[in-house]
């Protein structure tokens, strides 16, 4: 009987030894599947993360693409005009000097100039006089909108 409970007793340790590494496998486990969940949770946020990268850029280089376009129809356009332009010019400036030799009084016409394409000449700003504005602003006006 004692050789049976010594038995008995091994197995008993043996079987609470197994059940011990047995929890401590499964937590191991559990811990693993947790990480697991949170890696794939974390590759799917990066994929999406890139897809939307992906769309980002693909929208981006459409954009690039359609502004060249619109940019070189513009440069095309604006060569177009300024060729116009010039062949206008020129134009007028034959029809012009074909009327001054035409005139009666070649001396009263000798004076006037050829008209030329130049660089756009910006006014100068005007005095604040002109435009109705004394020093300290804007003229004020009576309800009949004469000046006071």
């Amino acid at each position: 009987i004692n050789k049976l409970e010594n038995k008995i007793q091994l197995m008993t340790v043996s079987i609470n030894s197994t059940k011990a590494s047995n929890a401590a496998l499964k937590s191991k486990v559990d811990e693993l599947r947790l990480e697991r969940i949170n890696y794939r949770e974390t590759l799917e946020k990066a994929q999406r993360e890139g897809e939307r990268r992906k769309a980002a850029v693909v929208r981006l280089n459409r954009q690039t693409t359609d502004t060249r376009e619109q940019a070189e129809y513009v440069m095309r356009e604006y060569e177009k005009l300024k060729t116009q332009t010039i062949e206008e010019l020129d134009n007028f400036n034959r029809e012009f000097e074909a009327l001054r030799v035409e005139m009666p009084h070649p001396t009263d016409a000798s004076n006037v100039p050829v008209l030329s394409l130049s660089p756009i000449h910006r006014p100068t700003k005007a005095s604040p006089e002109k435009h109705g504005f004394d020093h300290d602003g804007p003229a004020s006006k009576t309800k009949h909108g004469l000046t006071k």
